[in-house]
Formats: structure tokens, sequence, C-alpha cells
């Protein structure tokens, strides 16, 4: 399949990851496109060798496929300007954090290929996840097509309804904010224990990097690999005893489910705003 044009409707970081890794799976300047209104933000994106436009409309010329990245808060003003610009034919995505495909299709018209995504910030190192859906039947050539543009800054992952999209958001979307203030409390917790800053950064955070990385490759499901390293009367165990003492798992379930309940109210927020 030759590679489509992509214009992206906003220029921010999430947006700049998926350009650049488009670029590096041999897509052309040509044939990405992307349009922000901040003269220094399309710099940017200049240097990282994507064509640059001011206008919306501008960029949306000849796209096969069209990445909605503006802020959710600005979606609506946003896709209604460009309602009679996109046509049937044209693949849009949206990565518009809790806006629903109710909404976007009110504002949009009645597209009939609008994939809704959340992808998460590791894919700007291209190490990302997404969880995608849509309410409607992509063709094949489509759904590959999705697949391969979200695919270009990690994994995709196609959920089967448009509500297990708040668990992905509270799961992965939100997900690294919770792994990084782990690895800030590890970091921190050296400190007080005598390691200088330095120290205490590096052992935590390459500790974490060693433990993603058996998470990802290593067969054996978390817990496994958990008991595996947890010697009976040992250090690891001691700790491990008092976070369940102190009920950090009931603390971190009740965590990822009140993100969930979040992203759920911002669904409906922007449901009723849609008109």
């Amino acid at each position: 399949m030759n590679n489509p044009c992509v214009a992206c409707i906003g220029g921010g970081n999430m947006a700049l990851s998926l350009l650049v890794g488009l670029k590096a799976k041999g897509f052309t300047t040509e044939q990405l496109r992307v349009s922000d209104p901040s003269s220094e933000r399309r710099i940017l994106l200049d240097e990282a060798g994507v064509t640059t436009f001011s206008s919306n409309e501008e960029a949306l010329e000849n796209a096969q496929v069209i990445i909605i990245a503006v802020k959710p808060q600005i979606v609506g003003s946003v896709l209604e300007h460009m309602r009679n610009v996109v046509s049937k034919q044209q693949l849009v995505i949206s990565i518009a954090a809790g806006v629903p495909l109710c909404a976007l299709r009110v504002w949009l018209g009645p597209t009939s290929n609008i994939v809704r995504c959340m992808p998460n910030t590791p894919a700007l190192m291209g190490a990302g996840i997404t969880g995608m859906y849509t309410d409607n039947s992509l063709s094949d050539t489509e759904t590959k097509l999705a697949n391969s543009i979200l695919g270009a800054v990690g994994k995709t992952l196609w959920m089967d309804s448009e509500a297990q999209l708040d668990a992905v958001t509270a799961v992965s979307g939100s997900g690294p904010a919770y792994y990084f203030y782990l690895t800030e409390c590890l970091i921190e917790a050296g400190i007080e224990l005598g390691l200088s800053p330095g120290t205490s950064r590096l052992l935590a955070t390459e500790t974490a990097y060693g433990a993603a990385i058996m998470l990802r490759d290593d067969k054996n499901e978390a817990k496994t690999l958990r008991v595996n390293v947890t010697s009976p009367g040992g250090t690891t165990e001691a700790a491990l005893n008092y976070m369940q003492e102190q009920g950090l798992s009931d603390t971190v379930k009740q965590a990822i489910k009140t993100a969930a309940a979040r992203s759920v109210k911002l669904g409906i927020e922007f449901s009723n705003a849609k008109t």
C-alpha cells in the first residue's frame, strides 16, 4: 500500500511524535502536512521535515488521512469550520482525549470513517500504545491505514466498545504518570536513606527500565515476576508486606477507577456541549 497524504490538525507534541514516526517509516515531506496557528511551532515542525500551514483548509487539501490533534476544549470550533471541506473519502483519526464519536459526528458531519484513539505519551519515544475504536465498519484498507498511522509510534489495540476507551484512558493514557510518581517516590526514598540525588535517580530509573523490559519480554505474568524476586524473610518481602498492610493495592485500583470515572464525565460534558 502506497503511503497516503496525512494532514494533522494541530502541531503539539503528540502530533509531532506521530509525524516524526511516519517520517521514519518512509513518508515524505510532501506526504506529511500539519496546520498550527503558532509560527514558532511551525518552525519546529518544519525542522522535523513536514510541510506546515497556518490554515487548516490548506493542510487538508488532497489529504487522505486527517488527524485531529487539537486540545479537546477547542475541537468543536475547529471541526465546525472544517465541516464543509472534509469528504467521506477521507479517514479521520481523532486523538483528542475524552471527545466521543457522537460529538465528532455532529461537529464534522455524517462522515462514515472516523476512528477515535487514545494514545499515551511514550509515543513521543516511539514506545506508545494506542487504544482505537470506530462505531462503523472500516474497510480492510482503512483498518490497515489506521493501524499503520498509530503504529508508527508504538503498538495499537482495537476496542470492542467506545466505553472501553475510558478504561484505556485510565490504565495507559494516564498510566505513565503513575509510573513516574512511583519512580519519584523511589528517588526521594533513596535520598532520605543517604544516596546522592544523581545516584538515587539512576538506580530508580534504570530499575524501572529493566523491570519494564522484563514485563514486556518475559513470558511470566507480573505476579510471577514479583514472587520470583521476593525471597522469604528478605528485604523485598518486608517492603511488600508494608505496602499490602497500608492497602496499596486497593488505593491503586480505586485511583484507576477514579480516572476512568473522570473520563466518562468528560465524555458526557463534551456530548452535552456538542449542540
